[in-house]
């Protein structure tokens, strides 16, 4: 019964409810509230990106350090912002890639605000239920520069209980021991 009110709920975070997180969604769908575990993974980073001035549309990947199958993670949700005058997103905004390349469902969804400092939210979970195992790219980033100029934007992960956390079979929550904010623009220095 977990594993489809896991689907549900992510499913519903990501299309329905883009502004719900997946623990209210759960909580929701059949008051089910998840518990928070320690960490089993070191960090999940955002990318630095240097963008040159004829750079329009570019992929770049989400990384993180050694996921372990054993910990049963079959799911993931992050909330992080950027400013929309420097970047927006293609459709779609993310893509499975890397650990999640086989039967994910990665996907994402800029929530409704006023701006300029907008919120990207990314959902994913193993259609399958098999769990991620491996390092190095998490998902995509599907990316397109909005400014001509020489700005740059922070791409910082959310604070709790928006920011990145994983999920596992028994929908325990854990975040990883280090977030990693990135940046995008012509130097990637942070502010």
């Amino acid at each position: 019964m977990k594993r489809y009110l896991l689907i549900l709920a992510l499913t519903c975070s990501a299309f329905v409810g883009t502004t719900t997180s997946w623990a209210q969604a759960v909580q929701q769908a059949d008051q089910v509230v998840s518990r928070e575990i320690a960490s089993t993974v070191d960090k999940v980073t955002l990318p630095e990106i240097s963008l040159d001035k004829a750079t329009t549309d570019f992929v770049v990947p989400v990384t993180t350090t050694a996921v372990d199958a054993k910990h049963n993670i079959v799911g993931f949700q992050g909330d992080f912002t950027f400013d929309e005058r420097v970047v927006s997103f293609q459709e779609p905004v993310v893509q499975k890639a890397g650990i999640t390349g086989g039967n994910w469902n990665v996907s994402g969804n800029v929530l409704p605000g006023a701006g300029p400092i907008r919120t990207l939210r990314v959902s994913a979970f193993a259609n399958d239920f098999i769990p991620l195992n491996g390092s190095g790219t998490l998902f995509e980033l599907r990316m397109k520069r909005v400014s001509k100029g020489a700005e740059s934007t922070v791409l910082k992960w959310a604070e709790a209980p928006d920011g990145f956390i994983f999920i596992d079979a028994d929908l325990n929550t854990q975040k990883p021991v280090t977030s990693v904010s990135g940046n995008a623009g012509p130097k990637a220095s942070r502010k």
